[in-house]
Formats: structure tokens, sequence, C-alpha cells
């Protein structure tokens, strides 16, 4: 009988050491620590399985001290020793890699094989280190890996331990996605790397991008690093904190799942999270508290503060930090003459293809039939052309591939949201925003622009929100059918936001400026 532990960290935020975990026993589970059994209750977080019942989740906080801590399963039975199962990369422990030693701040956890026993400990003698280093090249040897690929591991490993001995820069890594920038990773690097802080400041995108060129061409060039290359996967190791906009940051760098759990007992880094977009609708599974050991998560509004809260999510309050999104800096409200029509996809149409494919039924779907009449309705073209005004139909990234189905529309430009849009260009200079429940509408109400909601019975929200009711919050009119829409763009062209979705812009957002960066690379700095 055993109890699995998918997560462990220290929480610099809260001056602890977290453990968090689970398991599928019948029977009351108890932590014992330092001799006395503290009873562990459920903590009521989603847990990153899907598939299967939910287990019982548990968190154990402890002081920031040497603890001895086992775990029992108390049945009708009488009390029962629990093995220990380190799971997955968050546990900074890994049984398959025989990795059971990793630093944790200051401390270091200590465990071994078949073991019930975790050690934090104040520090780990240079002899006992090496002799585990040795065990953990020596189960790597057993394991069904391509030997080119432990080759690299072990080189990579190597290089870690040589760079820690001699020194280098305290390293701070961003991201957003390989194939895209213009997010809250690149304009927090951006801000980052131009102050004279003595840190060396990475950020991480396929240099083939235009995101990256752009980079080059403003001065940054020696700073970008590419997904997978080594230097990137050595960076991540040694970095002092990794800001992320999207969880496992070990996809996101380029580790491969193997590559994960043997290097999960070197990568220290604080974790920092940015969210590509605003927490307003559920969560996902893979986005809670536990989804990468982050301790700070930066939000923009007090609705991402209610809905993170909630129990299922796994966030404490204080890891939360109301300090803004650091794209909206880059939100200067123009009004150039168009309107942007924004929809986001939906996961019941493009479900089991990939960003990049094209889907031959994509024309019998609801979504593309309602969305080519409204492209196509002659009397918004005709109000548009008689204002001076055009429409540009922004494809979200999952649809992008299927712009070809739409053909071409005089008066109307298709814009594909994965490889041709500049989504800061297209947000500010654009004078309306038609959206049905894209996160964009977020970033697009930063300004106090009108914005309007197309909402078809055919086509339900797939991401709702438990705090964010659109009737009651949401920042723009609804609209359910076409006519009415084409009024609604029409006047809001005419007139601009109404007081009453000014007013719920302005409580929805804690900030209406562009000093988000600032602000969160202060509380970075600590």
């Amino acid at each position: 009988m055993r109890v699995t532990v998918e997560n462990m960290l220290y929480d610099e935020q809260r001056g602890s050491l977290l453990i968090a975990g689970s398991h599928r026993l019948t029977g009351t589970l108890y932590a014992k620590v330092d001799g006395q059994r503290v009873k562990l209750a459920d903590s009521g977080r989603w847990h990153r399985r899907k598939k299967g019942k939910r287990p019982f989740c548990f968190l154990l906080e402890l002081t920031a001290a040497a603890h001895e801590v086992r775990f029992q399963l108390d049945t009708d039975k009488g009390t029962e020793d629990l093995d220990l199962l380190f799971d997955g990369p968050n546990a900074r422990l890994n049984s398959r890699f025989w990795a059971f030693h990793a630093k944790l701040g200051d401390l270091w956890a200590l465990s071994a094989p078949r073991s019930r026993a975790l050690r934090i400990a104040l520090e780990l003698p240079a002899w006992k280190l090496k002799l585990r280093e040795a065990m953990m090249s020596w189960r790597l040897n057993q394991l069904r890996i391509e030997p080119k690929a432990k080759a690299r591991m072990r080189k990579l490993r190597k290089q870690y331990w040589a760079d820690e001995k001699a020194g280098h820069r305290p390293i701070w890594l961003y991201y957003d996605k390989g194939y895209k920038g213009g997010d809250n990773g690149e304009y927090l690097f951006r801000y980052a790397a131009a102050q004279d802080d003595g840190i060396d400041h990475r950020y991480i995108i396929n240099s083939k991008t235009s995101y990256a060129k752009q980079l080059v061409a403003d001065g940054l060039g020696d700073q970008i690093l590419g997904q997978r290359q080594e230097a990137t996967l050595l960076a991540a190791l040694e970095a002092e904190r990794i800001v992320v906009s999207h969880k496992n940051r070990f996809k996101y760098v380029g580790f491969t799942e193997d590559e994960a759990c043997f290097f999960t007992n070197l990568m220290d880094a604080k974790i920092a999270t940015c969210f590509h977009g605003l927490n307003i609708p559920d969560v996902p599974r893979n986005v809670g508290q536990n989804a990468d050991n982050s301790t700070m998560t930066f939000i923009a509004s007090p609705y991402e503060r209610t809905n993170l809260l909630l129990p299922e999510n796994g966030f404490a309050d204080v890891n939360l930090k109301l300090l803004g999104a650091p794209r909206f800096d880059g939100l200067v409200p123009g009004h150039q003459p168009f309107v942007l029509l924004s929809p986001t996809w939906r996961r019941y149409i493009v479900y089991g293809r990939t960003r990049s494919q094209v889907d031959e039924a994509f024309a019998d779907t609801d979504y593309f039939k309602i969305f080519d009449s409204l492209i196509n309705n002659r009397r918004l073209l005709d109000g548009l052309r008689e204002r001076g005004m055009g429409l540009i139909y922004l494809l979200h990234p999952m649809v992008a591939s299927n712009k070809d189905a739409f053909g071409e529309v005089e008066g109307v430009e298709i814009v594909r949201g994965d490889v041709e849009a500049d989504f800061e260009r297209l947000l500010s200079d654009a004078s309306v925003m038609v959206t049905d429940y894209s996160g964009v509408q977020f970033d697009f109400a930063y300004m106090r622009k009108p914005l309007l909601y197309y909402h078809r019975e055919e086509l339900p929200d797939h991401t709702p929100s438990p705090v964010f009711n659109y009737s009651r919050d949401g920042l723009g009119p609804i609209l359910t059918d076409e006519e009415s829409l084409v009024d609604a763009i029409l006047d809001a062209v005419d007139n601009g936001v109404k007081p009453k979705y000014r007013d719920r812009m302005d409580h929805f957002f804690a900030y209406d400026d562009q000093d988000s960066c600032a602000r969160i690379y202060s509380a970075l700095r600590g």
C-alpha cells in the first residue's frame, strides 16, 4: 500500500515547505511528522489524473526545518505504514530514476528506493551527494532509454554540477509559446532585460519566428534561447526564477518526459505565473496551483482571485498577486476604422486534430455557418462602408488552418490568429470588438472600448465561468441573432461604450494603466 507524492516545494510566500499528494485507499490518512501523527484532510483540489474517480488529495505544510515524514493509514484492521511513490516532475524526487535527493531552497529532500520515510535535511555532505548521483547514473543504465538520450542526459547533468561549482550569474527565464511571442512572457522579459540588475534575463522562442526576429532587431538577440537546445535546458536547471505563461515548464523549455523526471531534482527555480489569459472560465486541472509548483501567480482582476480561490483549484490567497497583466502595457487605445470580429474556438469542433490540420468537414459546422453568414451580411457591410469602416475577422489559432473555407469577401479581411496576426495592433487599433466568449475580450475592454457578445444557442460556451455571469457582469451587451447584432455593431460605431458597461469595466479591472510590468518586476525582486 502506498501514498503518492505529486508536489513538493519550498513556498517563499508562506515561508514553509509544502507536500501535496493523493491516494485511493480506504481509511484515514495520517502524516507522522517527527514522531507526531497529524490527520490529513481532503484538500478538495482537482487531481491531475482526469480518468476514474477523483482520489483523496492532501496538502501537508511544514516549517522550513529538518523533519522526518512518514504516512500511515488507519483502517478497521489497524494502522499501516505506507510506501512512498514520487510521481511526476513536480514531486522533485522521482522513484523511477532513483532521484531521491533534491534541493528545496535552503533545505534538502531525501529518500531512498522502497523507503517509507521522507527526510528534510539542512545539508547534504558532498560525499553523500556524490554517492546519490552515482546511484542515479547506475539506475539510468537499467532503464530502457535510447543510448544517445542517456549520453545526452549524463552530459547535461555533468555540466550542471560543473557550473554550480564554478558559479554563474542569476538566471531568470521567460516563455510564452515556442511558435508565438507577444504575450505576457515577452512583455515582462523586455521590461526586465532593460533593468540594470545583474540578472541574466533570457526568453525562450523559436528563432525562426517573426517575434524572435524582432527581438534580434531590438538588440536582444543574445538573450534568446530556442526550445530543446542544450543551452536552454541547462539554463532551466540553473535558473533562479522561471516566469511562465503556460503550465508544464518542462515541456515548454524542451525536456522530454524522461528528461523531466531525470532532472526534476535539480530544477529548483522559483516559479512565477503570468497566465496567457485571465482566469475567468473554469480552471482546467492542469492549471491549478499544484500544476507547476508555482509560488506567485499574477492576476489582473478581482474576479480571477475569486475563481482561483475555489477549493478545487488549490490556490492560497498569499500566492495571488493582483498587479495586472504584462501584455496590457502594450494596449494603447487607438480608433482605426475597422470592427474586429474575434470569436473563440470550440473544443467539440476541433477535438482530435492538431492546430495546423485542415478540417474537411469544417464548412458543415454551425460554427462556420454562423460566422460565414455574419461576414457576408450585406446590411452590416454596407453600413460599415457608409461610415468609412471595414471588418477584420481574426480566426482563433485552433481554427485558423480553415481560413480558406471562408473564401474572399469584399470589405472583410480574414486574418489567421496563429501565423499572421499582430494581436497587439489589432486590439489597440480596432474601434469595436465582437466576440462570443474569447479571452481577448478582456484585453479589449481594458482599453474601455465598445465590446459586443454574440451568443448563439447552437454554439454554447465550452469553458463556462463559475464567477463571471455574462448577463450580470458582461462588459458589453449580449446579442443572440444576427440582425440584432448588426444593429448593435452600427450603434457602437456611432455612439461608443454605454455608461453601464464602462462602469462594469472599471469594476472588473484592478488597474487602467500601462505599469503592470513594473509592479510585477518589483514583486519578483522582493
